[in-house]
């Protein structure tokens, strides 16, 4: 059933089970997991079935930090904040972590899951069909011609070929609407602002949360448990504006909520010009599979043997063609030049490629950033229109994230110069400890209320329960302790989100 607010009369207090905030990947994944159960749920949506500019203005902020290209537009265009969240402008890019993401890395700081890839494998097949994606357990060779096939690099090499799988996208707040709509146990509330966590005075649980729409009408919920899905700022946020028992905010007493925001670092790093035919080099664009109906990209990778040796962070590059007209007369005969010198060496060549001459190209890399304490997000003094402290985002990148890249990119134009499969010239540079260009990132927040076993080293426990409050949880990227590489995000959100509705049904069960 879908309500909305602001047509309730008075102002209410509703009582259910399971209180969700926030109706994106996660809030909607984890209501449908409750449909027709013996458990009422409410969901909280700030927004309405429709894009408003009103509601989405709440985003707006505070960006600074060493990384933005156009901070003055980052807060405000990586998030939508109407029913669906942003699935409704997700581009559908999916892949799991790889087990490596998962463990303790001894040369970055803070890395390491409290919970193994181990964990989450049935629930990774389980979010497939919820994100309309085919199965990625298979030989990525299989569906493709063999002009199309992936590149074969040396078993020892330090650069392998992976795929990442495109969902349709999947809009959750159109694909999943009727679902909930008739749910009988379900209750959506549309414009319904989470305003405050009512902490019980000795701030172990959840009380009471009070909700706000923009006209002023105020709507308190009390339930068993209650569910932080609104993403990696806004999750941080109302945690820290929840201040009424405890003066640092929820969850907060080791001074972690917040930090250590990350993004995926993403930028066009360089030329490339690859000595394989234009069909083959189709493998590396967005195709669509015609076996199974779905898209894929081909993308190179730094394997985690070469991780483990260089010391290296998640990496993802893919070549994306340079329009004809872009291509000048000195590039064309650099072009010619290095296609006839590769074809004197066919030794490495994958035989199941004609030669066709060489192809120009751009390198866009999506790299991993470590955790850093010092970027995260904190409340300004500035306030909306609910009389909320604004958000103020300090994104932080290391040097160490930049000499990553650089190594990486460097690695995978030995290999490919190696094999005789093209050449790569860099298109950044290090300037006083900065890589240029800047970067926007790829619109993943993540890491703000990271998880771990501990609540000196994290937010939430392996079970996503918010150390010290026994009847909260948080779902979404916010928990990530490490971001792995590209497409890694919105697949482990509906994941993670599948794994916390497990282990809820039990305990409502009990």
């Amino acid at each position: 059933m879908f309500i909305d607010s602001r047509e309730m009369t008075g102002d209410p207090v509703l009582k259910c089970s399971v209180c969700i905030v926030g109706a994106g990947a996660a809030g909607i994944t984890l209501a449908r997991e409750f449909v027709d159960a013996r458990v009422s749920v409410i969901v909280l949506e700030s927004g309405g079935l429709e894009f408003e500019s009103p509601t989405q203005s709440l985003c707006h902020g505070q960006a600074t930090g060493n990384v933005f290209a156009n901070p003055d537009q980052y807060l405000m265009t990586s998030r939508l904040r109407y029913f669906g969240g942003s699935t409704n402008h997700w581009a559908g890019y999916c892949r799991p972590f790889e087990q490596l993401d998962f463990e303790v890395r001894s040369w970055i700081a803070g890395s390491g899951w409290p919970i193994s890839l181990e964990d989450l494998r049935d629930y990774y097949h389980r979010a497939l069909p919820i994100l309309d994606l085919p199965s990625f357990d298979y030989d990525i060779a299989q569906d493709f011609a063999p002009s199309r096939a992936p590149l074969k690099f040396s078993r020892n090499s330090g650069i392998q070929t992976a795929m990442i799988h495109f969902s349709s996208p999947t809009r959750f707040g159109l694909v999943y609407r009727e679902e909930l709509a008739k749910a009988k146990n379900i209750r959506v509330l549309l414009h319904a602002n989470a305003v405050d966590l009512g902490l019980d005075p000795m701030g172990a649980r959840i009380d009471r949360l009070q909700a706000r729409c923009l006209s002023g009408k105020v709507i308190s919920i009390e339930a068993k448990i209650f569910i932080l899905a609104t993403g990696g700022i806004e999750n941080a946020r109302m945690l820290l504006l929840s201040r009424k028992v405890r003066s640092h905010g929820v969850g907060n007493q080791h001074d972690l909520v917040g930090r250590y925001f990350m993004e995926h670092l993403a930028m066009t790093a360089g030329e490339v010009i690859v000595t394989l035919p234009a069909p083959a080099l189709g493998l590396y664009e967005r195709k669509r599979d015609p076996l199974r109906k779905h898209s894929s990209l081909g993308v190179f990778v730094t394997t985690a043997a070469i991780q483990r040796e260089r010391a290296l962070q998640a990496f993802t590059a893919r070549i994306m063609p340079v329009p004809q007209k872009a291509i000048t007369r000195e590039r064309r005969n650099l072009i010619q030049t290095i296609s006839r010198f590769d074809q004197l060496d066919d030794s490495s060549r994958p035989t199941s490629h004609e030669r066709n001459g060489a192809v120009s190209g751009w390198l866009r890399v999506v790299a991993e950033q470590s955790p850093n304490a010092a970027s995260r997000v904190t409340l300004s003094e500035e306030r909306d229109q609910l009389g909320l402290n604004r958000v103020r985002l300090d994104w932080r990148v290391q040097t160490s994230d930049y000499s990553s890249i650089h190594t990486s990119l460097r690695i995978l134009g030995a290999e490919l110069g190696r094999a005789s499969l093209g050449r790569v010239r860099l298109g950044v540079r290090f300037a006083e400890g900065e890589l240029a260009p800047r970067n926007n990132g790829g619109n993943h927040h993540m890491g703000t209320t990271r998880m771990h076993s501990s609540p000196r080293g994290g937010v939430v426990d392996p079970d996503c329960r918010v150390h010290g409050v026994s009847n909260l949880f948080i779902a979404g990227s916010s928990v990530f302790p490490t971001g792995g590489a590209e497409g890694t995000t919105t697949l482990t959100i509906v994941a993670l989100a599948l794994r916390l509705a497990d282990k809820l049904k039990k305990e409502l069960a009990a």
